[in-house]
């Protein structure tokens, strides 16, 4: 079973705990996420790609983006 099968640290797999990580442990970005909720899918997807554009540092590229479970992104960034 791959690791995006089993999910990563709680989370549907390690593309969506990257960026969540990326986007919530720094305080610019934190502070963007906060200012832009609520999020739709393609709000979220857009705001991620403007902070991300290549994707987070330690993806290999802007594809990794693809991969991520963008409700799972919804919800946690639109938690309160």
């Amino acid at each position: 079973m791959s690791k995006d099968e089993q999910g990563y640290n709680g989370w549907a797999n390690y593309e969506t705990w990257n960026l969540n990580l990326w986007a919530m442990n720094n305080e610019g970005s934190y502070h963007l996420v906060c200012d832009n909720r609520p999020f739709t899918e393609d709000s979220a997807a857009r705001l991620a790609f403007e902070m991300f554009p290549a994707g987070t540092p330690d993806m290999s590229g802007p594809a990794d983006m693809v991969k991520v479970d963008w409700q799972e992104i919804i919800d946690s960034w639109n938690e309160e």
